[in-house]
């Protein structure tokens, strides 16, 4: 039995150990399992939510000082032997490059976000005994194998087609708006 309710068991009058809420422990035996899967999900996505944040903010940082470099400095960056139309063409790759990783991330990213809520609205549930032994069929969400009861809550907390959250747009729309700046000063210098 898990030390943090051994401390809160007493025996009642008719000799049966119960929880300081007065329910059986017998019953509450099987919720400390839904609830030890419930932590266990919740911090191993909690870990890579933050690992994939760190990957989609580093490799913006990256493009965005790369664009800034172009932007102020193209002298320093463009080799007078290459044609302004091959560098323009290389920086967009690296562009569509770098935006395409950093979408990629950031999707990772949100959706970690949504199991990491999701665990926690469980959790609170399953404190009340609200999850029910018919919502732990094993279900499919994405490619990700997980009990209906988890994957329910996610699309509650994420309605499909719903966009993507602020900070994410606010990482296109600079990393976009770097694109367009760098490719303006590269088309006037000459």
């Amino acid at each position: 039995m898990n030390a943090r309710y051994a401390l809160a068991l007493r025996p009642n009058s008719e000799h049966r150990v119960v929880d300081l809420t007065g329910r059986n422990v017998a019953a509450r035996g099987q919720n400390m399992e839904l609830e030890g899967y419930l932590l266990a999900t919740r911090d191993h996505w909690a870990a890579y939510h933050n690992h994939k944040e760190q990957m989609a903010y580093g490799a913006a940082t990256l493009y965005l000082a790369f664009v800034a470099a172009v932007a102020i400095k193209p002298a320093t960056i463009w080799m007078p032997g290459i044609r302004r139309t091959q560098f323009l063409s290389a920086l967009l790759v690296v562009a569509s490059t770098s935006l395409s990783f950093a979408l990629w991330q950031l999707r990772k990213r949100e959706f970690a976000a949504d199991v990491v809520k999701a665990c926690g609205n469980l959790l609170t549930r399953a404190l009340g005994g609200g999850l029910t032994d018919s919502d732990r069929a094993p279900a499919v969400h994405g490619e990700h194998e997980m009990p209906q009861f988890l994957v329910s809550e996610i699309l509650t907390i994420r309605q499909p087609f719903q966009g993507p959250r602020f900070s994410a747009v606010l990482t296109y729309l600079l990393m976009l708006g770097g694109t367009v700046v760098a490719v303006c000063r590269m088309w006037q210098f000459t």
